[in-house]
């Protein structure tokens, strides 16, 4: 009985230290995660900031007239581009399957206005992320934003809606042929277009 006893006490004073030891490793390995978390963010977020601020920084400098006239100029190739890739013969063959929901009548008035705000917004998002683009030359840049933008805009709506309705392959093709070409001509144009000025703005900064 006595060494029983012994046997049980020995045992479970063994199952206690392991179990300890288990513990304090995990904790160990919890305090190093945390430390190399800590230690990379905390060199990823100056260089963030650094970036929006030059971003930031660059956009005072530029002159409202002449990022309004580029705004400007997109948001109505914008328009006229969704205009020709959405009411055209193949457009309607293709997206025919939306008869039963789609409007009866467009309100090109506030068609328009959409368009020219996604100007603006789009040409200030790209002073933004300037510097961060790959490439040099200010059309290379421009595509570069243009590959972003579709995908957010475009592979994004274009997936989710495959996913949700049932969407036959070729509208969904073309919604993502013709979306890559919008946004490349419309990236390629903030590239040339404004890439002088943000250059400008930091010479003159």
């Amino acid at each position: 009985m006595e060494n029983e006893l012994k046997t049980n006490y020995v045992n479970s004073r063994k199952r206690f230290i392991v179990s300890r030891f288990d513990s304090e490793r995990k904790n160990q390995s919890t305090r190093s995660l945390g430390v190399t978390v800590k230690y990379r963010t905390s060199r990823l977020l100056p260089e963030v900031k650094e970036t929006m601020r030059r971003g930031y920084r660059i956009g005072d400098r530029i002159p409202m007239a002449k990022y309004a006239i580029v705004s400007l100029a997109t948001g109505v190739l914008f328009g006229i581009m969704d205009g020709l890739i959405n009411a055209n013969p193949i457009a309607e063959s293709v997206y025919a399957f939306y008869g039963p929901i789609r409007r009866t009548s467009v309100n090109v008035l506030a068609g328009v206005l959409i368009d020219l705000y996604y100007g603006f917004v789009l040409a200030g998002t790209f002073i933004l992320l300037f510097r961060s683009l790959p490439g040099r030359r200010g059309w290379v840049k421009g595509v570069s934003f243009a590959l972003l933008v579709w995908f957010f805009r475009v592979v994004m709506h274009t997936a989710s809606e495959w996913m949700i309705l049932e969407v036959p392959v070729v509208a969904s093709l073309y919604s993502l042929v013709t979306g890559l070409a919008e946004m490349l001509v419309l990236g390629s144009l903030y590239g040339l277009t404004l890439k002088p000025l943000i250059q400008s703005a930091s010479a003159n900064g």
